[in-house]
């Protein structure tokens, strides 16, 4: 394999061994792979991380830039040959237009990369801070991204872990869906306190007695891809989290009404009656009484606070 990679580097190789072999067949396969990898791993749920992809990027590159050079270097050597002028030049040609379709199209892909890694290393989806809140429970307070989710997740295996107290503008979907499948499977109480907005949302939708302090702001934003990315196998990923979404809003029996709307409006402020009438909100939390209380029946005696 070293010997074939090499000779045609130096384009020892026939012009028709590296036109059509190293050249199209290989370039139809690993685009075949490409898009049967992309479609594996969205049906499995798996989100390409940028981290992940930068390697397969750099790699691409790699082996457009040895085909082209080793197929110039081929139909050089073939011009040579006496009676060989039209296909060392046609080869050349398509050589040219080849290089720099493959390379842009990869160096878009690496620009789509970058930008997402820009939009989710900001400070704003960044910084966070989980403690232990007085009184019991956990308290998740700013961003949820990748570290954060992963350190909630880790401090909810701790059965006596207590409720999950939130006060949170958002951060990361796909973070906030892996945490949100864990606060699914394990009947973890998420309680909204100070703000629960966009993907912290997605945390009270999982959560079977998801609760709310009176006052709390709970934000619905439509769902959209932080970097609105060029690469097919990229805008597959932006669509399965999307369709993570609406399987979560429908697993926790979201009223469609809501679903809609949450779906339609680029940022939505439901009053907590509506959130109660939608399906989002089991409980309330009374500081007065310091317990929980049936989310229904507070908005009966509370009928203003719930914006009735």
């Amino acid at each position: 394999m070293t010997r074939l990679i090499a000779a045609h580097w130096r384009g020892d190789l026939s012009l028709a061994r590296s036109y059509w072999l190293n050249g199209l067949a290989l370039s139809a396969g690993l685009g075949l792979l490409g898009a049967l990898g992309g479609w594996w791993l969205a049906a499995r749920g798996v989100e390409l991380r940028p981290a992940a992809a930068v390697p397969l990027v750099a790699l691409a590159l790699a082996v457009v830039a040895w085909q082209a050079v080793g197929l110039w270097r081929s139909a050089t050597r073939a011009a040579r040959e006496p009676g060989r002028a039209f296909w060392p030049r046609a080869a050349k040609a398509t050589c040219v237009l080849g290089a720099l379709t493959g390379g842009l199209n990869l160096l878009s892909a690496a620009g789509d990369l970058l930008r997402l890694e820009g939009v989710t290393g900001s400070r704003e989806l960044s910084e966070y801070r989980l403690e232990r809140k007085a009184g019991g429970g956990l308290l998740l307070t700013g961003a949820i991204n990748r570290r954060s989710a992963r350190e909630a997740v880790a401090a909810l295996g701790d059965p006596a872990a207590g409720p999950l107290w939130v006060d949170s503008p958002g951060g990361l979907v796909e973070p906030a869906l892996d945490l949100a499948r864990h606060v699914r499977a394990h009947g973890v109480t998420v309680v909204a306190s100070g703000r629960c907005m966009s993907a912290c949302v997605l945390l009270l939708a999982a959560s079977p007695r998801a609760a709310v302090e009176p006052g709390a702001l709970v934000v619905f934003h439509r769902f959209e891809p932080a970097a609105a990315p060029a690469n097919p196998v990229l805008r597959e990923q932006d669509a399965l989290t999307l369709r993570r979404v609406a399987d979560l809003y429908r697993e926790a029996g979201l009223a469609g009404w809501a679903v809609a709307a949450a779906d339609r409006e680029r940022s939505w402020m439901p009053s907590l009656g509506e959130q109660v009438g939608m399906g989002l909100v089991k409980q309330v939390y009374d500081r007065g009484r310091g317990a929980f209380v049936a989310a229904a029946g507070y908005c009966a005696e509370h009928g203003r606070a719930c914006g009735r």
